[in-house]
Order: C-alpha cells, then sequence, then structure tokens
C-alpha cells in the first residue's frame, strides 16, 4: 500500500509526477498516487504518505512548490489544454496554477497586441481547454489580471490591457 513505503520512496514516485505533470497540485498528485494503485478512494494515511513525500522532495530541493502547486526548480511555465484530461481535478478554477495562468495572460494579450479585461476570461478559458467560462473561472482569471497589473507587467487603459516593457 502506498502508506506503506518508505518516505523516500514515495519522494522518488511524487517527483515523477511533478516532473510529468508539473506544475501539479498537491491533491493532483495524491490522486495520481492513488490511481498507481488502483485504488478508488485515498485515505488520510495515504494523503500524509503523499504530503510527506512532496516535503521530502521539495526539502531534497527536487522539486518546489508555491503553495499547492508543485513543479520543478526553474522550469518555464507550460500552458496545457486540457480539453481531453481525464482527470476532472485538472478542470477545477482552483486547481490551475497561477503562474500557468498569469503567463497564458500574457502571452494573449501580448499576441493580440492587446485586449480589453473582459474579454479576456473567454479567450483565455479556450486557451486552457475549457468549453465554457463559469464564474468561478472568470473570477480566477480575473485575480490573476490584477496580480499582473499590480506587478506592472500588464498596463490598463481605459479596460485595454497591454503588456509592458519591463
Amino acid at each position: 500500500e502506498p502508506h506503506e513505503l518508505y518516505a523516500g520512496e514515495m519522494a522518488e514516485i511524487v517527483f515523477k509526477i511533478v516532473d510529468a505533470e508539473g506544475p501539479i497540485h498537491e491533491d493532483e498528485v495524491v490522486t495520481r498516487v492513488r490511481s498507481l494503485w488502483s485504488l478508488s478512494r485515498a485515505g488520510s494515511r495515504i494523503q500524509l504518505a503523499v504530503k510527506n513525500g512532496l516535503a521530502l522532495a521539495s526539502r531534497d530541493k527536487r522539486i518546489a512548490h508555491d503553495g499547492p502547486f508543485y513543479d520543478l526548480p526553474g522550469r518555464a511555465t507550460r500552458i496545457r489544454d486540457r480539453s481531453n484530461v481525464e482527470s476532472g481535478g485538472l478542470r477545477k478554477p482552483e486547481y490551475l496554477p497561477p503562474n500557468e495562468i498569469r503567463r497564458a495572460i500574457v502571452e494573449l494579450v501580448a499576441s493580440h497586441h492587446g485586449a480589453h479585461r473582459g474579454e479576456i476570461p473567454q479567450g483565455l478559458a479556450r486557451v486552457l481547454g475549457f468549453k465554457a467560462t463559469s464564474a468561478q473561472l472568470r473570477e480566477t482569471i480575473d485575480k490573476e489580471i490584477s496580480k499582473l497589473i499590480n506587478r506592472n507587467e500588464l498596463a490598463e487603459a481605459e479596460s485595454m490591457l497591454r503588456v509592458t516593457s519591463n
């Protein structure tokens, strides 16, 4: 069983998951470990074993985390199309890595030489593989737009956003 593994063995498993799928939410790492053992659910012992594996791999600097999201240290953020994913968790707005959303926003605005703030959620949802733009997804995207403006990575004038030259 996964919870019976040595911490180093679990750290190796979670490292491979993060390497293949990062950035990935820690709950999705638990789901992948559960799937490796063909388990229908992950109880508290399995969840704790995975979190301990993530902690060990982080301490060893094999993986890095930003809140509940894990990736390889220094790896460029990938923008991924989720239209054909099997795991429902990958399509939840709260499981979208904020750095992936921010990078996708900047690329979308740059490729169109600017965009109206209200157009970005729907355009970005399509880039990420969502057919519909829920209120929660819009809110998640808008929060990251605000962060980009506050960081001076985007400038806003009359609802039009442009990438700054920083």
